[in-house]
C-alpha cells in the first residue's frame, strides 16, 4: 500500500472516532436533565463537544474523495466514482445533523 494512502486512512479513522466521540457527548449533555447537583453529567458549555466534531466532519467530507480517487484505476470510473463518494458522505452528514436536530426537539 501507498504511504499516502496509510495516512490518510490512519487520518479517516481519528477523525471518525473525534466526530463520534463529539456527538455522542453533545447529545448525551443535551439530553441530561438539568438538576441542583454539582455531580451533574454535562458543565454549561457543550459546544466544547460540538466544535472538534464539527471540524472534523469537513475534514472527512474531503478525504473521502481523495481517498475515492486514489484507489480507482479507471480515468472514468475515477471521476464517477469521486463525485459520488463526495456527494453520499455529504449527505450522510446532512442526515445525522437532521437526527440530532429531532433528537433536539
Amino acid at each position: 500500500m501507498n504511504g499516502r494512502f496509510l495516512f490518510l486512512l490512519v487520518v479517516l479513522a481519528t477523525c471518525i472516532l473525534v466526530f463520534v466521540w463529539g456527538t455522542l457527548n453533545y447529545l448525551m449533555c443535551h439530553t441530561d436533565t438539568p438538576s441542583d447537583h454539582p455531580t451533574e453529567l454535562c458543565r454549561t458549555n457543550m459546544d466544547v463537544y460540538a466544535v472538534p466534531a464539527f471540524i472534523v466532519t469537513f475534514v472527512i467530507i474531503g478525504i473521502v474523495p481523495i481517498l475515492t480517487w486514489m484507489k480507482t484505476k479507471d480515468h472514468k470510473l475515477k471521476i464517477i466514482f469521486t463525485v459520488l463518494s463526495g456527494i453520499g458522505i455529504f449527505f450522510s452528514f446532512v442526515g445525522i445533523l437532521f437526527l440530532i436536530l429531532m433528537v433536539r426537539n
